[in-house]
Protein backbone atom coordinates (compact mmCIF):
# COMPACT_ATOMS: atom_id res chain seq x y z
CA UNK A 1 0.00 0.00 0.00
CA UNK A 2 1.09 3.27 -0.96
CA UNK A 3 1.39 6.29 1.09
CA UNK A 4 -0.53 9.25 0.25
CA UNK A 5 -0.95 13.06 0.75
CA UNK A 6 -3.21 14.28 3.40
CA UNK A 7 -3.65 17.85 3.08
CA UNK A 8 -5.18 19.45 6.35
CA UNK A 9 -7.94 22.45 5.93
CA UNK A 10 -9.22 23.68 9.27
CA UNK A 11 -7.45 21.96 12.82
CA UNK A 12 -10.18 22.49 15.20
CA UNK A 13 -8.31 21.35 18.53
CA UNK A 14 -4.51 19.81 19.48
CA UNK A 15 -4.44 18.11 22.47
CA UNK A 16 -1.58 16.56 24.32
CA UNK A 17 -2.38 13.10 25.36
CA UNK A 18 1.46 11.88 26.23
CA UNK A 19 0.34 11.68 29.98
CA UNK A 20 -2.94 9.30 29.20
CA UNK A 21 -0.01 7.22 26.50
CA UNK A 22 1.95 6.96 29.85
CA UNK A 23 -0.94 5.67 32.09
CA UNK A 24 -2.10 2.88 29.75
CA UNK A 25 0.92 1.89 28.76
CA UNK A 26 3.22 1.90 31.82
CA UNK A 27 6.14 3.42 29.64
CA UNK A 28 6.80 7.29 28.26
CA UNK A 29 6.32 7.35 25.08
CA UNK A 30 9.97 8.90 22.92
CA UNK A 31 8.18 12.33 22.27
CA UNK A 32 5.23 14.49 23.32
CA UNK A 33 1.81 12.49 21.43
CA UNK A 34 -0.94 15.18 20.15
CA UNK A 35 -4.59 14.15 19.16
CA UNK A 36 -5.09 16.42 16.57
CA UNK A 37 -9.03 16.86 15.48
CA UNK A 38 -9.01 18.25 11.71
CA UNK A 39 -10.91 18.64 8.34
CA UNK A 40 -8.47 16.59 5.94
CA UNK A 41 -8.73 16.12 2.14
CA UNK A 42 -7.08 12.78 0.18
CA UNK A 43 -7.46 13.45 -3.29
CA UNK A 44 -10.78 14.71 -3.15
CA UNK A 45 -11.66 12.59 -0.38
CA UNK A 46 -12.87 15.34 2.43
CA UNK A 47 -13.23 14.29 6.29
CA UNK A 48 -13.45 15.20 9.71
CA UNK A 49 -10.66 13.42 11.49
CA UNK A 50 -9.04 12.44 15.32
CA UNK A 51 -5.41 11.29 14.72
CA UNK A 52 -2.57 10.87 17.06
CA UNK A 53 1.00 11.98 16.10
CA UNK A 54 3.89 12.33 17.48
CA UNK A 55 5.92 16.17 17.82
CA UNK A 56 8.04 15.81 15.18
CA UNK A 57 5.12 14.38 12.35
CA UNK A 58 2.33 17.14 13.69
CA UNK A 59 5.46 19.64 13.37
CA UNK A 60 5.81 18.73 10.25
CA UNK A 61 2.21 18.67 9.18
CA UNK A 62 1.82 22.26 10.49
CA UNK A 63 4.79 23.69 8.15
CA UNK A 64 4.04 21.76 4.95
CA UNK A 65 0.20 21.29 5.10
CA UNK A 66 -0.56 17.82 4.89
CA UNK A 67 0.84 14.37 6.46
CA UNK A 68 1.48 11.50 4.93
CA UNK A 69 -0.48 7.86 5.82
Amino acid sequence: MNLLEHYVGKIYSVEDVTKEFEEKNGHAPHEKLYKVDMDINCYGVKERVKKCMFEKEYLFMKQNGYYMA
